[in-house]
């Protein structure tokens, strides 16, 4: 499924991929990604989710601007972005500085697919 869910603003350094599996820390309100499946949430994994997109906990989701669940905990995200500055903020209500801006969800592949 390819769904840009928000328009791109590309700058410099900013059209990156990543990929990884989508995780999240109830307790710290994050939602990230990690390299491997099951594997519990980390800072490494921190993100900063492009506007319209929601990130939930409990259970771990991606809301689209509609309330739409367009992923969940496991499923393989493929995002376009870059790294951010040295001091930006965390994304409320996540407590850990984004090491990732995402400008745009190229593609999810749910958990009952890979």
């Amino acid at each position: 499924m390819t769904s840009p869910l928000a328009p791109p603003s590309f700058s410099a350094g900013m059209d990156a991929l990543t990929i990884g599996y989508l995780v999240g820390d109830a307790e710290k309100s994050c939602v990230g990604i990690s390299d491997q499946p099951n594997k519990a949430y980390s800072s490494d994994g921190a993100i900063k989710w492009p506007a319209g997109i929601e990130a939930r906990t409990d259970p771990v989701r991606l809301l689209d601007e509609n309330g739409r669940v367009i992923a969940r905990a496991g499923d393989i995200v493929h995002l376009r972005g870059g790294s951010g500055p040295a001091d930006l903020s965390p994304q409320a209500p996540c407590t850990e500085r984004p090491r990732f801006i995402v400008n745009e969800i190229i593609k999810v592949i749910p958990a009952d697919e890979h």
